[in-house]
């Protein structure tokens, strides 16, 4: 159990990017005091937005991460069983420490998300015809919408 005095990773009064009270243990306490593992400023921890995404899930990306030589001396060596480090605590030491090797993660992620997958054709049966006699009746009548409302109308 981590004792009360362990810092929060949501509270204001600590100076330095730890993990919650919850997985913050004794023996990474003790490791930090003796110097065998390193803490960042939270002042030096930007805020990002890594999209949550089953391609950039902790649980996933924590060997790779945990296996580069400096990152790793920022997290604990063992997590409770079953656990990972928490999304915040794992992404702030990322960009803190290696930026480059986060936004390339979070890239790589986007293009595979993006690419298109091989030997599928774009469906011809998901585009609508509309007939011209259609259109010009739909576009005649007033066009309500709750997040335009009318503003569609005046530009037609």
């Amino acid at each position: 159990m981590c004792p009360d005095s362990c810092p929060d990773s949501n509270s204001t009064s600590a100076d330095v990017h730890l993990p919650s009270r919850r997985n913050c243990s004794l023996l990474f306490l003790q490791q930090l005091a003796e110097g065998a593992k390193k803490t960042i400023e939270r002042s030096k921890v930007p805020s990002n937005s890594v999209p949550q995404w089953p391609e950039l899930s902790v649980k996933l990306l924590s060997s790779l991460v945990m296996a580069d030589p400096v990152l790793k001396d920022y997290f604990p060596d063992k997590f409770r069983s079953g656990k990972l480090p928490e999304r915040d605590f794992f992404w702030g030491v990322v960009f803190a420490i290696k930026p480059a090797f986060g936004k390339a993660i979070v890239k790589e992620a986007m293009e595979l998300r993006n690419k298109p997958k091989e030997g599928v054709t774009e469906d011809e049966t998901k585009h609508m015809v509309i007939k011209d006699s259609i259109l010009r009746q739909m576009l005649a009548a007033p066009m309500f919408t709750c997040k335009l409302s009318g503003q569609l109308t005046e530009q037609i």
